[in-house]
């Protein structure tokens, strides 16, 4: 026991040495960490203002002199909308559209709506117009057979009748009592048989014609249903009427341009055919420009592709109302328009932007009442 404690005790005074001799080596190895530079505080650099908020309206940009600028794009006094035309459900999906700014002749396609209801709508009146056809065919033979039947039954109680009449024509007194008796009911029995196929037959042609009748007007209006579906589905082809200049219409819920696959309704303009020779400026006036200018003002548009061009023209109308642009916009502004004093259909077209300087009064333009 004594032994063990002794060599336990060695053990640990040898770690312990060791450790020590451990911890003196690696103070001798470890560097000096140098000593940071403490350099003297400069001046702050001055911090930059912070960007003002934007205002509620932003109004719109006023050039050098007093001139105010506007902004908008080239539209047409005169132009042909293309609608979508009626259809049983309250809205349809746009198939195919002819691009923006496409040239077309009269009578060809620029937009084509879905057809797939009408198209199947138009195979099950097919259907149906057979399924009458067919009817109307049968009971017209049918009755033509029955027709038959009844007159040879007619025929064969006439014949009847007359031989009737010829046996009971023989004088009372050459036949035997109950042969006369016999021979005048006899008679009389082929009359009512007589009638009775007659009444039998002219029921027969009223009944049948009836019948036909029915069927004919069922037919009729299988066919009207057809020819309806026919001129429904050619009408969801939207034709050019006259040559043009294809601009794609505004989607009145998103807007932006009408595109391939879009849902639209009866109603919508989906192309519109602009007459250019009545090109003018559609710009908008800030809400909170109201009053800094008004109509007869003079005005020149300069298009955004060609600066360089200057067009004269005259501010001919301001909407009484500032509106939203768009749907989820906030901003308000007037619509003006400016009626141009020449156009150059080689370079304008429909929807191109432009920058509208309208010049004061005191600068050439015509007073204004204040």
């Amino acid at each position: 026991m004594t032994w063990g404690v002794t060599l336990a005790v060695t053990w640990a005074v040898r770690c312990a040495g060791l450790l020590c001799c451990l911890a003196l080596a690696a103070a001798c190895t470890r560097k000096e960490a140098p000593v940071p530079e403490v350099r003297p505080l400069s001046a702050a650099p001055a911090r930059p203002p912070a960007p003002a908020a934007p205002s509620e309206a932003v109004p719109s940009e006023a050039p050098p002199g007093g001139r105010l600028l506007l902004t908008g794009q080239l539209d047409t006094k005169n132009a042909i909308a293309l609608t979508v035309p009626r259809v049983p459900q309250w809205n349809i999906a746009l198939r195919w559209i002819a691009p923006d700014g496409t040239l077309v002749k009269a009578g060809d396609p620029v937009a084509e709506l879905d057809n797939s209801n009408f198209a199947s709508d138009l195979s099950e009146r097919k259907l149906q117009a057979a399924r009458a056809r067919s009817e109307l065919e049968q009971q017209i033979s049918h009755d033509a057979i029955l027709e038959s039947d009844k007159a040879f039954a007619l025929e064969a109680a006439r014949t009847a009748l007359e031989k009737a009449k010829l046996s009971a024509a023989v004088d009372r007194d050459v036949l035997p009592l109950r042969d006369y008796q016999e021979r005048q009911v006899a008679r009389e029995r082929a009359q009512a048989d007589f009638e009775r196929a007659r009444d039998e037959l002219d029921s027969h042609r009223k009944s049948a014609a009836l019948e036909a009748q029915i069927r004919r007007i069922a037919l009729e209006k299988s066919l009207r249903e057809i020819e309806t579906a026919e001129n429904a589905i050619r009408d969801l082809v939207l034709r050019a009427p006259r040559d043009g200049l294809v601009v794609t219409g505004t989607h009145p819920w998103f807007g932006r341009k009408i595109e391939s696959g879009d849902n639209v309704w009866v109603g919508v303009p989906v192309v519109r055919l602009p007459e250019l020779s009545t090109l003018r400026v559609n710009a908008r006036l800030s809400d909170v420009d109201d009053g800094r200018i008004t109509p007869g003002m003079r005005a020149i548009a300069r298009l955004d592709a060609y600066p360089e061009l200057e067009f004269p023209g005259v501010i001919s109308e301001i909407s009484p109302v500032a509106r939203e642009p768009s749907r989820d916009s906030w901003r308000r502004s007037f619509q003006v328009l400016v009626t141009l004093e020449r156009v150059d259909l080689e370079r304008m077209r429909p929807g191109m932007s432009v920058r509208v300087e309208v010049q004061p009064a005191e600068q050439g333009g015509q007073d204004a009442a204040r």
